[in-house]
């Protein structure tokens, strides 16, 4: 049956009205824009490809599983704020760790570090290293002048040493003269201590415990032994050599 104007309007504009609620076909953003069902697949194949890359979110390990959002904004509380580093690059975790990384904490660890920190003193009184060294300091050929100083410092990767016991070996061509070797430490507070042995001939002359005890302080490290020796006459052609062993902390 002929549809008459009338009925050939409505159905007109029912489809026009239909037309203008789907929208312009060619203003889909999709590559597809032959017609809605063509786009709506595209979309479709393009949702599974990402949630097959997101994954099964049951397998997330954050305590909320309920979305990827949610679980990452539960991982962002829990890495906190990036200003709220010490570190100088806050822009990542990554180059902070990396700048962290880069530094080394050789040294870095003071003696005031040591002495107000239990874990601290412990863990270093567990890294020992035995030493021995031969120390020569001979006597200037100046009168009752001191020759060159000799210091032994603790190696790389510690702060302090501890002698344990000392020799004086006294050399050389003695004249009639008093030969006077120094031995002083210096300890983490900056203050020393000396003691001296003389000798007025060729021989070997041990420190005993007093003398090692005279060397020690209560509550503070020793960060150098230095060792020096002078004549009671000019041009001496004596020489003075310490032997002494230790650890170093």
């Amino acid at each position: 049956m002929a549809l008459n104007r009338i009925q050939k309007a409505m159905l007109e504009q029912i489809v026009q009205d239909e037309l203008n609620r789907i929208g312009n076909t060619s203003s889909l953003t999709t590559t597809n824009k032959t017609n809605l069902v063509s786009a709506v697949n595209e979309n479709k194949s393009s949702i599974g490809t990402v949630d097959s890359k997101v994954g099964n979110i049951t397998t997330l390990t954050t305590v909320a599983k309920t979305s990827t959002v949610v679980a990452l904004n539960e991982l962002d509380g829990e890495i906190g704020a990036l200003s709220s580093l010490t570190t100088t690059d806050k822009s990542t975790l990554v180059n902070a760790i990396n700048e962290l990384d880069s530094v080394k904490l050789e040294g870095l660890l003071t003696d005031a570090n040591i002495a107000n920190n239990a874990a601290i003193k412990a863990s270093k009184l567990a890294i020992q290293k035995l030493y021995k060294k031969s120390t020569v300091a001979n006597p200037s050929t100046t009168l009752d002048t001191y020759g060159t100083v000799v210091d032994l410092l603790p190696t790389t990767g510690y702060t302090s040493l501890i002698p344990l016991g000392i020799d004086i070996v006294f050399g050389g061509t003695f004249g009639v003269e008093t030969v006077t070797a120094d031995i002083t430490v210096t300890f983490s507070d900056a203050t020393t201590a000396t003691i001296s042995k003389t000798a007025t001939a060729i021989g070997t002359v041990s420190l005993s415990n007093s003398d090692i005890m005279a060397l020690a302080k209560d509550g503070v490290y020793i960060n150098k032994l230095s060792v020096k020796s002078k004549s009671s006459i000019a041009t001496s052609t004596t020489s003075v050599t310490t032997n002494h062993y230790g650890f170093y902390l």
